[in-house]
């Protein structure tokens, strides 16, 4: 799958950031500090996941990807320390660099009042994974923390996994700020035949949708994804057909045709494309017989 042109901004000031970090310059400067972690918005759908799959293909680098509601926190049973810590550490261990994407970033959040006026409020276990979120951040694994590096047999002490964590890995925080963009009225995203132009996405009010301590820890320029145009989806499912065996081909259109104008409607992103494809699936099913069985 290609970058659209919507989303080319987007990349271009990723990748001005992350080549700009391992290019390595900043260390030059140590009085003060860069702030090279980047926050990345868009409603569901909006290709957030394949620009930072891209953005790694750019640099040159390995990505690793964790869900931050799903942080398990040291002292969690000591599932972190086969989990979520030491899932970062060996794998920056074992890379030159890495781009660690925090996806979801916008759950770690649960303001006071919830919908409808519900008590909403923060939980202590969001509290946990936030403060080790927060020093994964500032460049520091917890101290008194050893990982046992299964594929080279050694142990890294933590001084020497958070070096490598501050000068190899660059990180970016992904989140979908679903309820802020719901509000935005859908004719300036380009449905119903509206001209008005795309608005400008408050970075500030996003923000809000953070922790203070967790927004102030990333640049302050947030890089937003527009939605997909209707064209994205016609090329998407062209470009979608084009990879796909010759015997499915004519089921995934048909499928792609039944469901892309309600996908388009209802800001459905590149997952319509899964749908289609299930769809397609479905439809074949008779035709797997004629298939050579594998040979394993």
């Amino acid at each position: 799958m290609k970058i659209f042109p919507h989303q080319a901004p987007a990349l271009a000031e990723l990748q001005a950031r992350a080549e700009t970090y391992f290019a390595g310059k900043w260390r030059e400067i140590p009085s003060l500090r860069t702030r090279f972690a980047s926050l990345v918005a868009g409603s569901t759908g909006s290709g957030k996941s394949f620009i930072t799959s891209y953005l790694a293909e750019k640099v040159g680098s390995s990505i690793l990807r964790t869900a931050t509601p799903g942080w398990m926190p040291c002292g969690a049973h000591n599932r972190a320390v086969k989990e979520t810590l030491a899932l970062i550490a060996c794998h920056i261990a074992a890379h030159e660099k890495t781009i660690l994407v925090l996806d979801e970033i916008d759950k770690l959040y649960k303001p006071s009042t919830g919908a409808n006026g519900a008590s909403g409020g923060d939980t202590s276990w969001l509290s946990y994974i936030r403060g080790e979120l927060y020093e994964i951040m500032d460049g520091r694994f917890p101290t008194g923390m050893n990982i046992d590096i299964e594929e080279g047999d050694y142990v890294l002490s933590v001084d020497k996994l958070s070096e490598k964590l501050r000068n190899s890995v660059f990180i970016v925080g992904v989140g979908t700020f679903q309820d802020y963009f719901d509000q935005i009225p859908k004719k300036t995203m380009g449905f119903g035949g509206g001209t008005e132009p795309i608005p400008q996405i408050d970075a500030a009010e996003v923000a809000t949708r953070l922790p203070r301590e967790l927004s102030n820890r990333f640049h302050g320029a947030l890089i937003v994804l527009p939605d997909l145009e209707p064209d994205n989806y016609r090329e998407i499912v062209s470009q979608t057909t084009k990879s796909l065996p010759n015997w499915i081909q004519p089921a995934f259109l048909a499928a792609a045709n039944i469901r892309i104008n309600d996908a388009i409607a209802t800001k459905k992103g590149v997952r319509f494309v899964e749908e289609a494809l299930l769809d397609a699936l479905v439809a074949t099913r008779g035709t797997f017989d004629d298939l050579e069985p594998l040979c394993i």
